[in-house]
């Protein structure tokens, strides 16, 4: 009986010899198979961290744009303008503005917002300049696109540096509908700051003159025109 029971465990089909390379051929296989899937990780992190700023250079980025925060608007301030609004202010307000227009057909919304947000980002190093500072347009540009290529390499370079940049180039250029429609934006506050600033920031102007500025923003989002802009001094 127990000769049977042999047979039958050492058959051809599993020989002792295969009983003890099997459980370490499965060891190698699962071996394998978590190398293979570490790497995987691996590669998927190195993708995740590439995209993204290391801390060390995000801190680093954000503390040299705290300075959007606290230079003031050069405009307001050769007017004596009282409590300026900063250059971080008015890209904010820009940004409300495009997150309140109305939806035009062909305009990314979203991408509108990230343009006035960082429109202004290069005046973080070269201050607010204005036709006041007889600095040729040229000359400004060339001023802001080094410190813009500075501020992104202070990021880290990478996918969000790149970001940046590019927004900042699409508005610098007007080469899109969407910096098209943030340049009108531009323009409407530029014709208003100081309508705000007689009647008061945070009070005293009527619920009538929002509404013409609301009806204001819903042109613009539907015409790329200076005569908007036009009408906007007009009506205020």
């Amino acid at each position: 009986m127990s000769r049977v029971i042999c047979k039958s465990i050492l058959s051809p089909s599993l020989t002792s010899t295969q009983l003890r390379t099997r459980p370490l051929r499965t060891a190698a296989s699962r071996a394998s198979r978590m190398a293979a899937e570490a790497a995987a990780s691996s590669s998927s992190s190195s993708s995740s961290s590439s995209s993204s700023p290391s801390p060390s250079s995000a801190i680093d980025f954000l503390t040299l744009c705290h300075r959007l925060k606290t230079t003031k608007r050069a405009g307001w301030v050769r007017r004596e303008v009282h409590e300026p609004e900063s250059i971080a202010d008015h890209m904010y307000r820009m940004g409300l503005m495009a997150l309140i227009a109305s939806d035009v057909p062909g305009v990314n919304r979203e991408k509108c917002m990230k343009i006035a947000i960082v429109h202004d980002i290069a005046e973080a190093i070269v201050g607010d300049i204005t036709p006041s500072d007889g600095i040729p347009k040229q000359e400004k540009s060339r001023r802001e696109r080094e410190a813009l290529q500075n501020m992104c390499e202070l990021l880290g370079g990478g996918e969000r540096a790149k970001e940046i940049s590019d927004l900042w180039m699409e508005y610098e250029e007007n080469s899109s509908m969407e910096a098209k429609l943030v340049k009108d934006f531009d323009k409407v506050i530029c014709n208003t700051d100081f309508t705000f600033a007689k009647w008061g920031v945070c009070g005293g102007m009527s619920c009538s003159r929002f509404g013409k500025l609301s009806v204001l923003i819903t042109i613009v989002s539907n015409d790329y025109s200076d005569r908007t802009c036009q009408i906007v001094m007009e009506s205020s």
